[in-house]
Protein backbone atom coordinates (compact mmCIF):
# COMPACT_ATOMS: atom_id res chain seq x y z
CA UNK A 1 0.00 0.00 0.00
CA UNK A 2 1.54 3.34 -1.06
CA UNK A 3 1.62 6.59 0.90
CA UNK A 4 -1.19 8.17 -1.15
CA UNK A 5 -3.58 5.33 -0.30
CA UNK A 6 -2.72 5.55 3.41
CA UNK A 7 -3.34 9.32 3.33
CA UNK A 8 -6.75 8.87 1.70
CA UNK A 9 -7.75 6.31 4.34
CA UNK A 10 -6.82 8.70 7.15
CA UNK A 11 -8.79 11.53 5.53
CA UNK A 12 -11.80 9.25 5.08
CA UNK A 13 -11.66 8.09 8.73
CA UNK A 14 -11.32 11.69 9.92
CA UNK A 15 -14.28 12.91 7.87
CA UNK A 16 -16.53 9.84 8.35
CA UNK A 17 -18.37 11.14 11.46
CA UNK A 18 -19.12 14.41 9.69
CA UNK A 19 -20.17 12.80 6.42
CA UNK A 20 -22.68 10.62 8.28
CA UNK A 21 -24.22 13.71 9.88
CA UNK A 22 -23.79 15.99 6.85
CA UNK A 23 -26.13 18.98 6.69
CA UNK A 24 -27.47 20.57 3.54
CA UNK A 25 -28.51 24.16 2.92
CA UNK A 26 -29.56 26.22 -0.09
CA UNK A 27 -28.42 29.74 -0.95
CA UNK A 28 -29.92 32.38 -3.21
CA UNK A 29 -28.07 35.62 -3.91
CA UNK A 30 -27.85 38.78 -6.00
CA UNK A 31 -24.49 40.29 -6.91
CA UNK A 32 -23.05 43.70 -7.74
CA UNK A 33 -19.77 43.96 -9.65
CA UNK A 34 -17.05 46.29 -10.93
CA UNK A 35 -14.03 46.21 -13.23
CA UNK A 36 -14.99 44.78 -16.65
CA UNK A 37 -13.09 45.75 -19.80
CA UNK A 38 -13.31 45.08 -23.53
CA UNK A 39 -10.92 45.33 -26.47
CA UNK A 40 -12.87 46.88 -29.36
CA UNK A 41 -12.26 48.81 -32.56
CA UNK A 42 -13.99 50.19 -35.63
CA UNK A 43 -12.49 49.30 -39.04
CA UNK A 44 -13.09 50.64 -42.53
CA UNK A 45 -12.09 49.31 -45.96
CA UNK A 46 -11.11 52.81 -47.14
CA UNK A 47 -10.04 56.18 -45.73
CA UNK A 48 -12.89 58.05 -47.41
CA UNK A 49 -14.46 59.17 -44.12
CA UNK A 50 -12.84 60.96 -41.23
CA UNK A 51 -13.45 58.52 -38.36
CA UNK A 52 -13.48 59.45 -34.70
CA UNK A 53 -14.38 57.01 -31.92
CA UNK A 54 -15.49 57.73 -28.37
CA UNK A 55 -15.42 55.13 -25.61
CA UNK A 56 -18.73 54.66 -23.82
CA UNK A 57 -17.08 53.67 -20.54
CA UNK A 58 -17.13 50.44 -18.59
CA UNK A 59 -19.75 47.73 -18.85
CA UNK A 60 -22.90 48.74 -17.01
CA UNK A 61 -24.34 46.87 -14.06
CA UNK A 62 -26.79 44.09 -14.85
CA UNK A 63 -28.38 41.04 -13.28
CA UNK A 64 -26.28 38.43 -11.49
CA UNK A 65 -28.36 35.79 -9.75
CA UNK A 66 -27.06 32.59 -8.18
CA UNK A 67 -28.48 29.47 -6.53
CA UNK A 68 -26.30 27.00 -4.62
CA UNK A 69 -26.59 23.85 -2.57
CA UNK A 70 -24.11 23.76 0.33
CA UNK A 71 -22.87 20.47 1.77
CA UNK A 72 -21.64 20.91 5.37
CA UNK A 73 -19.41 17.89 5.84
CA UNK A 74 -17.30 19.36 8.66
CA UNK A 75 -17.86 22.10 11.29
CA UNK A 76 -15.30 24.27 9.50
CA UNK A 77 -15.53 23.07 5.89
CA UNK A 78 -18.34 23.15 3.32
CA UNK A 79 -18.67 22.47 -0.38
CA UNK A 80 -20.91 24.71 -2.46
CA UNK A 81 -22.29 23.52 -5.82
CA UNK A 82 -24.58 25.60 -7.97
CA UNK A 83 -25.13 27.93 -10.86
CA UNK A 84 -25.50 31.57 -11.73
CA UNK A 85 -26.99 33.74 -14.45
CA UNK A 86 -25.25 36.92 -15.59
CA UNK A 87 -26.90 39.48 -17.88
CA UNK A 88 -24.59 42.35 -18.73
CA UNK A 89 -25.70 45.14 -21.14
CA UNK A 90 -23.17 47.64 -22.46
CA UNK A 91 -22.58 50.07 -25.31
CA UNK A 92 -19.72 49.73 -27.76
CA UNK A 93 -17.56 52.71 -28.66
CA UNK A 94 -19.36 55.41 -30.60
CA UNK A 95 -18.01 55.91 -34.16
CA UNK A 96 -18.51 59.14 -36.10
CA UNK A 97 -18.07 59.01 -39.90
CA UNK A 98 -17.67 62.49 -41.45
CA UNK A 99 -17.90 63.11 -45.20
CA UNK A 100 -14.87 64.82 -46.80
CA UNK A 101 -15.25 68.51 -47.58
CA UNK A 102 -15.28 67.77 -51.34
CA UNK A 103 -18.37 65.55 -51.07
CA UNK A 104 -21.83 66.69 -52.23
CA UNK A 105 -23.16 65.32 -48.95
CA UNK A 106 -21.94 66.94 -45.75
CA UNK A 107 -22.27 66.01 -42.12
CA UNK A 108 -21.44 63.20 -39.74
CA UNK A 109 -23.17 59.86 -39.25
CA UNK A 110 -22.68 58.12 -35.91
CA UNK A 111 -23.18 54.56 -34.67
CA UNK A 112 -23.15 53.30 -31.10
CA UNK A 113 -23.46 49.48 -30.89
CA UNK A 114 -25.86 48.16 -28.26
CA UNK A 115 -24.41 44.96 -26.82
CA UNK A 116 -25.62 42.39 -24.31
CA UNK A 117 -23.92 39.47 -22.58
CA UNK A 118 -25.96 36.55 -21.26
CA UNK A 119 -23.95 33.93 -19.41
CA UNK A 120 -24.69 30.81 -17.39
CA UNK A 121 -22.16 29.50 -14.90
CA UNK A 122 -21.74 26.15 -13.15
CA UNK A 123 -19.56 26.60 -10.08
CA UNK A 124 -17.96 24.70 -7.19
CA UNK A 125 -16.47 26.37 -4.10
CA UNK A 126 -14.73 25.29 -0.93
CA UNK A 127 -15.87 27.34 2.07
CA UNK A 128 -13.82 27.52 5.28
CA UNK A 129 -15.73 28.95 8.24
CA UNK A 130 -14.82 30.17 11.72
CA UNK A 131 -17.18 31.15 14.55
CA UNK A 132 -16.82 34.76 15.66
CA UNK A 133 -19.87 34.66 17.91
CA UNK A 134 -22.70 32.19 18.38
CA UNK A 135 -24.56 33.67 15.38
CA UNK A 136 -21.76 35.21 13.31
CA UNK A 137 -19.38 33.25 11.05
CA UNK A 138 -16.33 34.43 9.15
CA UNK A 139 -15.61 32.48 5.96
CA UNK A 140 -12.98 32.20 3.25
CA UNK A 141 -14.15 31.12 -0.23
CA UNK A 142 -12.33 29.79 -3.25
CA UNK A 143 -13.38 27.87 -6.34
CA UNK A 144 -13.92 27.69 -10.05
CA UNK A 145 -16.72 27.95 -12.60
CA UNK A 146 -17.47 27.02 -16.17
CA UNK A 147 -19.25 29.78 -18.10
CA UNK A 148 -21.16 29.52 -21.36
CA UNK A 149 -23.59 31.79 -23.16
CA UNK A 150 -23.60 34.46 -25.83
CA UNK A 151 -22.47 37.98 -26.62
CA UNK A 152 -24.85 39.68 -29.03
CA UNK A 153 -25.32 42.99 -30.79
CA UNK A 154 -28.96 43.89 -30.21
CA UNK A 155 -28.86 46.96 -32.47
CA UNK A 156 -27.32 50.41 -32.61
CA UNK A 157 -28.06 54.03 -31.90
CA UNK A 158 -27.74 55.77 -35.28
CA UNK A 159 -27.48 59.49 -36.03
CA UNK A 160 -28.12 60.62 -39.63
CA UNK A 161 -25.79 63.15 -41.24
CA UNK A 162 -27.01 66.55 -42.38
CA UNK A 163 -26.98 66.98 -46.15
CA UNK A 164 -26.66 69.65 -48.90
CA UNK A 165 -28.96 67.66 -51.16
CA UNK A 166 -32.20 65.72 -50.90
CA UNK A 167 -32.47 61.98 -51.25
CA UNK A 168 -30.40 59.22 -49.70
CA UNK A 169 -27.55 60.73 -47.73
CA UNK A 170 -26.32 57.62 -45.93
CA UNK A 171 -26.19 54.60 -48.27
CA UNK A 172 -25.45 51.90 -45.69
CA UNK A 173 -27.32 49.03 -44.11
CA UNK A 174 -26.12 47.47 -40.88
CA UNK A 175 -25.79 43.74 -40.23
CA UNK A 176 -25.81 42.60 -36.61
CA UNK A 177 -24.04 39.53 -35.23
CA UNK A 178 -23.76 37.47 -32.09
CA UNK A 179 -21.18 35.05 -30.69
CA UNK A 180 -21.16 32.01 -28.45
CA UNK A 181 -18.91 32.37 -25.39
CA UNK A 182 -17.39 29.71 -23.15
CA UNK A 183 -14.47 29.49 -20.76
CA UNK A 184 -13.52 28.56 -17.23
CA UNK A 185 -13.32 31.18 -14.48
CA UNK A 186 -12.12 31.44 -10.91
CA UNK A 187 -13.16 33.27 -7.78
CA UNK A 188 -11.80 33.86 -4.28
CA UNK A 189 -12.69 36.06 -1.34
CA UNK A 190 -14.18 36.29 2.10
CA UNK A 191 -17.56 36.85 3.72
CA UNK A 192 -19.81 36.75 6.75
CA UNK A 193 -22.82 34.60 7.68
CA UNK A 194 -25.27 36.01 10.24
CA UNK A 195 -27.73 33.64 11.85
CA UNK A 196 -31.34 34.83 11.71
CA UNK A 197 -32.73 31.62 13.20
CA UNK A 198 -31.55 28.07 13.69
CA UNK A 199 -31.95 27.29 9.98
CA UNK A 200 -31.80 30.69 8.27
CA UNK A 201 -28.79 32.90 7.63
CA UNK A 202 -28.08 36.23 5.96
CA UNK A 203 -24.75 36.33 4.15
CA UNK A 204 -22.49 38.97 2.66
CA UNK A 205 -19.52 38.03 0.44
CA UNK A 206 -16.66 39.99 -1.12
CA UNK A 207 -15.10 38.14 -4.07
CA UNK A 208 -12.71 38.73 -6.91
CA UNK A 209 -13.98 36.89 -9.98
CA UNK A 210 -11.88 36.17 -13.08
CA UNK A 211 -13.76 35.63 -16.36
CA UNK A 212 -12.21 36.33 -19.75
CA UNK A 213 -13.33 35.50 -23.29
CA UNK A 214 -10.87 35.88 -26.14
CA UNK A 215 -12.09 33.15 -28.50
CA UNK A 216 -14.87 35.08 -30.24
CA UNK A 217 -16.43 33.65 -33.40
CA UNK A 218 -19.52 35.50 -34.55
CA UNK A 219 -22.35 34.54 -36.86
CA UNK A 220 -25.32 36.32 -38.41
CA UNK A 221 -28.62 37.11 -36.70
CA UNK A 222 -30.75 36.67 -39.78
CA UNK A 223 -33.99 38.27 -38.60
CA UNK A 224 -32.36 41.72 -38.27
CA UNK A 225 -30.72 41.65 -41.70
CA UNK A 226 -32.67 44.06 -43.96
CA UNK A 227 -31.89 42.08 -47.16
CA UNK A 228 -33.12 38.78 -45.78
CA UNK A 229 -36.83 38.37 -46.47
CA UNK A 230 -36.65 34.73 -45.39
CA UNK A 231 -34.98 34.42 -41.93
CA UNK A 232 -34.51 30.68 -42.47
CA UNK A 233 -32.33 31.28 -45.50
CA UNK A 234 -28.63 31.53 -44.73
CA UNK A 235 -26.87 34.65 -46.00
CA UNK A 236 -23.23 35.58 -46.42
CA UNK A 237 -21.47 36.73 -43.25
CA UNK A 238 -19.45 39.89 -43.77
CA UNK A 239 -16.45 41.04 -41.79
CA UNK A 240 -14.16 39.04 -39.50
CA UNK A 241 -14.91 36.33 -36.95
CA UNK A 242 -15.14 38.93 -34.19
CA UNK A 243 -17.35 41.41 -36.10
CA UNK A 244 -20.58 42.51 -34.36
CA UNK A 245 -21.82 45.28 -36.68
CA UNK A 246 -21.06 45.41 -40.38
CA UNK A 247 -22.01 48.52 -42.41
CA UNK A 248 -22.67 47.36 -45.97
CA UNK A 249 -22.46 50.00 -48.71
CA UNK A 250 -25.49 49.95 -51.04
CA UNK A 251 -24.58 52.88 -53.24
CA UNK A 252 -22.66 56.13 -53.32
CA UNK A 253 -19.06 56.56 -54.37
CA UNK A 254 -16.85 53.52 -54.76
CA UNK A 255 -14.29 55.07 -52.42
CA UNK A 256 -16.70 55.11 -49.50
CA UNK A 257 -15.84 51.57 -48.48
CA UNK A 258 -17.52 49.52 -45.77
CA UNK A 259 -17.07 49.46 -41.98
CA UNK A 260 -17.32 46.99 -39.16
CA UNK A 261 -17.17 47.02 -35.36
CA UNK A 262 -15.17 44.26 -33.66
CA UNK A 263 -14.65 43.00 -30.12
CA UNK A 264 -11.56 40.83 -29.85
CA UNK A 265 -11.53 40.33 -26.08
CA UNK A 266 -14.16 40.59 -23.37
CA UNK A 267 -12.75 40.60 -19.84
CA UNK A 268 -15.50 40.45 -17.22
CA UNK A 269 -13.12 40.06 -14.29
CA UNK A 270 -13.69 42.27 -11.28
CA UNK A 271 -14.82 42.63 -7.70
CA UNK A 272 -18.17 41.19 -6.69
CA UNK A 273 -20.34 41.94 -3.66
CA UNK A 274 -22.84 39.12 -3.16
CA UNK A 275 -25.83 39.45 -0.83
CA UNK A 276 -28.28 36.65 -0.09
CA UNK A 277 -29.99 34.18 2.22
CA UNK A 278 -29.09 30.62 3.18
CA UNK A 279 -31.67 28.11 4.42
CA UNK A 280 -30.70 24.86 6.13
CA UNK A 281 -32.52 21.53 6.31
Amino acid sequence: MNKKSIGRIFIFIFCMPYLMGMQVSFRVAHSFYWGEQKEEKWFTTSDYFLIETTSQGKIRSGNDLSLDIVLHFHPNFSLSLGGEYISRPFNGSKAEFTYPSSSQVQGTAAYTPIMNTQLYGVSASLIITKHLTAALYLKVIGGGSYYFGKLSCDGDTFEFPTSRRTGISWPYFSFSYKSKLKNTGYHAGTGLDLGLSEKAFFFLEFLYRFIQFDDINTYNIYDVTPFNTDPSEEKEKFGEDNTFIYLYRMGGEEAMGEMDYRISNLNMSGFVVRIGLRFGF
